[in-house]
């Protein structure tokens, strides 16, 4: 094949089209990246991790050291005065809920295509996000168990007293 037949052929060939619409169909959502989701995660589930362990280690173990106890105190100081009893479905179960939805925020990704009207969900397997979210809600059903415990010893010393 020369030159000549080789150029020919190249210009004869049809080229690609670009269809710009099919672009802009797309539609990704990517809150904040991987790394400082965990990071952000970390710091909102921080005081109930640490009530958590304060408790464990005080009813499991039978350890009473001073900084647990005082821990599990003051938030139970916090609970009993009127003004500050907002505070303890915040830190337990708002900030908690804001780290699960702000990880999966960073490893999910959407994709609209309007012509069929459907949403692809895509999950970036980033583990420490994903682990991240497991601990939480995993200390979310325990927090939920522990306050119906809770709540139910008090009605039952109501009951009996």
């Amino acid at each position: 094949m020369s030159d000549n037949d080789f150029h020919s052929r190249m210009e004869r060939l049809q080229k690609p089209t670009v269809n710009p619409e099919a672009a802009e169909r797309q539609f990704k959502l990517m809150l904040m990246n991987t790394r400082k989701s965990a990071i952000w995660g970390i710091w909102l589930i921080l005081i109930p991790f640490l009530f958590l362990l304060a408790n464990i280690l005080k009813e499991t173990f039978g350890w009473n050291w001073g900084i647990s106890n005082g821990f599990i105190e003051f938030v139970a100081r916090l609970d009993k005065q009127t003004s500050t009893s907002w505070l303890t479905p915040v830190i337990f179960v708002l900030l908690p809920s804001i780290a699960i939805i702000i990880n999966f925020l960073a490893i999910a990704h959407f994709a609209y295509n309007k012509s069929s009207r459907e949403l692809a969900l895509t999950v970036k397997l980033s583990w420490k996000n994903i682990i991240l979210i497991g601990i939480t809600m995993l200390m979310l059903a325990v927090m939920a168990l522990y306050l119906v415990s809770e709540h139910a010893a008090h009605r039952v010393l109501e009951r009996y007293d």
